[in-house]
């Protein structure tokens, strides 16, 4: 398993425990590895993730500038799947 998909999942766990702050930290750490290793759809998923925590945090306007961020990356790279998860939001 690499370690962004480690990481995407400890951010996970977090959120789930109401952790935001550490779930987003997690959750940014895992979008950089996964944007340094040129892993699009990774990129993109991180990207959501991240919007969900900061929408859960209560930082709609930043939620909803990632959540843009990711729907422009999906449909860069083609993936018509990621880009209907985005847009249920």
């Amino acid at each position: 398993m690499h370690l962004s998909a480690t990481l995407g999942d400890l951010a996970n766990a977090l959120q789930d425990a109401g952790r935001l702050d550490e779930a987003l930290s997690a959750a940014e750490h895992a979008l950089a590895i996964g944007q340094t290793l040129g892993r699009n759809r990774n990129a993109v998923a991180g990207l959501g993730h991240i919007a969900s925590i900061l929408r859960q945090q209560g930082r709609s306007q930043e939620a909803e500038d990632r959540y843009a961020q990711a729907l422009q990356q999906a449909r860069q790279v083609g993936d018509r799947e990621l880009e209907g998860t985005i847009l249920q939001h």
